[in-house]
C-alpha cells in the first residue's frame, strides 16, 4: 500500500471491497504487521467497550441456552427422501 491512498475515514464505503477488519485479517494472513496504530484508538472509551462486549456475552449466552438442542431439532430415525418429506415445526 502506498502512503498517499486515502485513509478508511475518507474512503467511500461504497467502492469499498472488504471493511476495515476484513483487510487486517487478510494482510496479517499475508504476514504484514501494521507500522503504527491507528490514532482513532486513543478517543475509544474502553470502559464502554467493556460494556458492549460484556452486553454481547450475555445476549449470546441466553440465545444459547433458549436454542433446541441438536437431538431435539432433528428428526430421531432418518428421513427417507425419495418417500418421505422432511418436516421441520
Amino acid at each position: 500500500m502506498r502512503g498517499d491512498e486515502p485513509s478508511s475515514c475518507t474512503s467511500p464505503k461504497r467502492f469499498k471491497l472488504f471493511t476495515d477488519l476484513s483487510w487486517f485479517f487478510v494482510l496479517h494472513g499475508m504476514g504484514l504487521k501494521p507500522r503504527d496504530y491507528d490514532p482513532l484508538v486513543d478517543a475509544i472509551d474502553f470502559e464502554q467497550v467493556k460494556s458492549i462486549m460484556q452486553q454481547v456475552r450475555t445476549k449470546i449466552a441466553a440465545d444459547v441456552a433458549a436454542a433446541p438442542s441438536h437431538d431435539s431439532f432433528f428428526p430421531q430415525k432418518p428421513i427417507n427422501l425419495k418417500t418421505e418429506h422432511a418436516v421441520i415445526a
